[in-house]
């Protein structure tokens, strides 16, 4: 497992940005004052940290503020099951400080008892909060205090 230090990272990671957005589907971190932007890290996994076609499944983001939280981010089309083990992998080897949540934006709604049993996993193996959302995810930050 690797401990997340973005500073490892510095052509993956962006300051200043609370969204990201693929085909569609969005994340936003909604800000509640000046001072969480710049504190606000998002970084890019699939594709910059880690680039390496054969390696282990990731997600496509991770935004920190500093040691608070981390939400590991996977914006997915249809393929749920897909995007869960994305976030399981990303959550086994990327080691963060404080609160853990993972979020799926998708194009299609789950269902219901796929996303129960999948909350509860994530509770339990990863001490992670997991959400689904169609289309279009905001968190304001100080829900993820």
């Amino acid at each position: 497992m690797t401990l997340l230090n973005t500073n490892d990272y510095p052509q993956c990671k962006t300051s200043n940005s609370t969204s990201c957005e693929e085909n569609k589907r969005q994340f936003k971190i909604i800000e509640t004052s000046p001072e969480d932007r710049r504190y606000l890290i998002k970084i890019k996994v699939d594709g910059c940290m880690y680039t390496d076609k054969d390696m282990t499944k990731r997600c496509d983001y991770i935004f920190e503020l500093q040691d608070k939280f981390s939400c590991f981010i996977e914006l997915k089309g249809k393929d749920i099951k897909h995007a869960v083990e994305q976030l399981e992998s990303s959550l086994k080897n990327i080691a963060v400080q404080g609160k853990k949540y993972a979020f799926v934006v998708s194009s299609q709604v789950p269902k219901i008892s796929i996303s129960q049993k999948t909350i509860l996993s994530f509770k339990k193996k990863y001490n992670a909060k997991f959400e689904i959302k169609n289309t279009r995810m905001e968190k304001a930050i100080n829900d993820l205090l």
